[in-house]
Order: C-alpha cells, then sequence, then structure tokens
C-alpha cells in the first residue's frame, strides 16, 4: 500500500513547468536587489497589477522553483539613485526557443514560459 501512495506521490509532484519551461537570468543580470516575500506579500503589492512596484512570485528555474521572491514589475525606483528598477521580466528569458516568460495568477505568482505565437 506505501508503494502505491509513493507512486501517486511522485507522480503529482513531477507534474508543472518542464526544463524548456524554465526561465534564466540573462546575462549580466542578477537578483542582488530582490528579497524574499514575507508570508506571502510584499511591500510594494498593492493587489492592484496596474499599481503595484512588485509582487510576490515563485521563478521556474531549470533546477527547480525559487522560494517567493518580492519581484519588481518596472514601475518602482530605487530610493538611493532615484532611477527606475528594471522588470523582472527585462532581466530573464526562456531556455526552450520560441517562448516567453509570463506571470500566472495564484500564491504565490508563478513565473515560467510558455510557447511564443
Amino acid at each position: 500500500m506505501s508503494g502505491l501512495l509513493g507512486a501517486a506521490l511522485a507522480m503529482a509532484l513531477s507534474c508543472g513547468p518542464g526544463r524548456d519551461d524554465s526561465v534564466r537570468l540573462k546575462e549580466g543580470q542578477n537578483l542582488d536587489d530582490v528579497a524574499e516575500c514575507p508570508v506571502l506579500f510584499c511591500p510594494g503589492e498593492t493587489g492592484f497589477p496596474e499599481t503595484e512596484t512588485e509582487f510576490c512570485g515563485e521563478m521556474h528555474f531549470d533546477y527547480g522553483w525559487s522560494p517567493p521572491l518580492c519581484l519588481p514589475t518596472g514601475r518602482g525606483v530605487d530610493r538611493e539613485t532615484q532611477q527606475p528598477i528594471p522588470s523582472i521580466f527585462d532581466r530573464i528569458e526562456c531556455v526552450g526557443t520560441h517562448k516567453r516568460p509570463v506571470r500566472f495568477d495564484g500564491a504565490p505568482i508563478q513565473v515560467y514560459c510558455i510557447d511564443d505565437q
């Protein structure tokens, strides 16, 4: 019985985006200014996508899911330099060809790639 339960659990955990659907950082980019989400909510999150400066999201890398991170939307400004903070989508690209990274709503939001059509 425990073997059947283990097989069902392994099957459930293997579902989801594949390696071709994963993202990677563009050359020269980093996540140094990105913090982990406190309680699945970020300080710049308003609940209205058109005004929020960041959102709590997990990114699907080829090695697995990131922890929930406060990802910039591109609407924020760095407090020290007063320069715009680039969107997370300006910093990442898809591992697979003919794909684009997108945001999927949930708690937390998930960022991975879909076919570019």
